[in-house]
């Protein structure tokens, strides 16, 4: 028995289950392509915001307006 009403004929409910299919498949794939990307950049944002770098920036900043 086929899909949809005639042999070889794709019903539009199972056309847009292929659509997003076929979307979550390529966007995985991007994921997948550029993941060493991202982590490298969200890395270096963690550094940029982690907890010890602000603590040291904001001495850094306190050491030199006390010296006004």
């Amino acid at each position: 028995m086929g899909i949809g009403a005639l042999p070889g004929v794709m019903s539009p409910e199972f056309g847009n289950a292929l659509i997003l299919i076929d979307g979550v498949a390529i966007g995985l794939f991007v994921l997948i392509f550029y993941a060493a990307k991202i982590a490298a950049g969200s890395s270096r944002v963690l550094k940029l915001l982690g907890v010890s770098v602000l603590i040291s920036r904001f001495r850094l900043w306190r050491l030199t307006h006390k010296a006004h």
